[in-house]
């Protein structure tokens, strides 16, 4: 659904140099230099602020999604991506699971959530989910399949309880027994004026330039630091799709 670091580099230059010089230019460059230090590079050249070139990066996180549905298809989904569990009609919560089998049959994040309701309100439900992803698809996959399998014929507007509190700050908010999702990499605002009444997005946590990821290996004591230590020196850890050997791991 989202482009890896090489091509989202390759979109970044070219913001810069246009489409046809720039996967060229990005191959090169890649051989070279590690993604983070590129996307520095691109957001000096583009020469915008901290604001404009996160919306740049958000754009171009969900560009190719976009290009393929429909404006119709492009609303329900950003509605979705941000929604309570309760907030949507259960038939709403089918069309949006559907688009995403349509579009991306074999999406990882789909059947992590599937495999993830499961557990929830059982004895072997998840304590905390740490994400890298700077994207909310799998916690709103998760309500979904959790709002279509729920034996009940209550609809939007009732008090369906959360099962998550989205964690993007040290100081967000959390209420018991809701498991804690944190994104300790920050979280990309959704490119849509769709539900602009409740932004979910930390952008000032957002970890994809170099200056960012050297600031944080250079600080001793941080917030991500400490959620990852607490959950790993207390809990049985399981890794999705993270390699121990990337650099950035630190």
């Amino acid at each position: 659904m989202f482009p890896d670091w090489n091509s989202f580099v390759e979109q970044l230059v070219a913001k810069d140099i246009g489409d046809e010089k720039a996967h060229k230019l990005a191959d090169k460059l890649l051989s070279q230099y590690s993604p983070d230090a590129l996307i520095q590079a691109a957001h000096d050249r583009l020469g915008c602020d901290a604001i404009q070139f996160f919306e740049i990066l958000s754009n171009e996180l969900y560009r190719d999604l976009r290009a393929r549905i429909s404006t119709t298809e492009w609303e329900l989904f950003t509605q979705m991506l941000s929604a309570r569990l309760g907030e949507y009609r259960r038939s709403q919560w089918i069309s949006y699971l559907q688009l995403i089998r349509n579009n991306h049959p074999s999406l990882s994040a789909t059947k992590i959530a599937e495999v993830v309701s499961g557990t929830l309100g059982t004895y072997i439900a998840p304590t905390a989910i740490i994400s890298f992803n700077a994207e909310p698809i799998l916690p709103s996959l998760i309500n979904a399949f959790s709002r279509i399998n729920k034996l009940t014929t209550r609809e939007a507007g009732e008090n369906l309880s959360q099962q998550f509190d989205l964690i993007t700050h040290s100081i967000s908010n959390r209420k018991s027994p809701r498991i804690p999702y944190y994104f300790i990499h920050g979280l990309l605002p959704i490119p849509s004026k769709v539900n602009k009444r409740r932004i979910i997005d930390s952008v000032d946590k957002l970890i994809f330039s170099e200056s960012e990821y050297l600031q944080m290996a250079n600080t001793a004591f941080s917030w991500q630091s400490s959620v990852f230590l607490e959950n790993s020196a207390t809990q049985s850890v399981v890794f999705i799709g993270v390699s121990l050997s990337d650099p950035n791991m630190r």
